[in-house]
């Protein structure tokens, strides 16, 4: 997971920036998100880890981006428990940008357990828990 080392400096301010965006995004509490923005701001990120090359993240900011967009299509109701799922989610987004410099089979095993290879296909009608794990799945 390597990218030259003025790319990799812009990567992270960027993903950053788009990190703090995701997290600007749940300040409203139970009252909601805006389900575009947050998918558009996961796209983005999943855009810029894509060209980073950190698949980890990348692969992280499709999960949020998979919410983003089942909240959209109204697939999934915004609740207090997709809410708790997503600040994790966002946690651990903060995590792994802080470990890209020095990226470690832990961080892998992290974006394993995080996230699924896909989506079962009655994805919409299960309970979300962290973000891409599914009751029962």
């Amino acid at each position: 997971m390597t990218a030259p080392g003025g790319f990799l400096d812009f990567f992270i301010l960027e993903a950053g920036d788009y990190v703090e965006q995701l997290d600007a995004q749940l300040l409203g509490g139970d009252a909601g998100v805006d389900a575009e923005a947050l998918q558009r701001v996961a796209r983005a990120l999943r855009g810029s880890a894509t060209m980073a090359r950190q698949t980890g993240l990348s692969e992280m900011a499709a999960a949020v981006e998979r919410v983003g967009r089942s909240l959209r299509e109204e697939q999934l109701q915004w609740n207090p428990a997709i809410r708790g799922v997503l600040v994790a989610a966002i946690d651990d987004l903060k995590i792994l940008l802080r470990n890209v410099r020095a990226w470690s089979a832990a961080d892998d095993g992290r974006v394993e357990e995080l996230t699924p290879r896909s989506l079962p296909p009655d994805f919409h009608q299960r309970d979300v828990h962290r973000c891409w794990r599914i009751e029962g799945a």
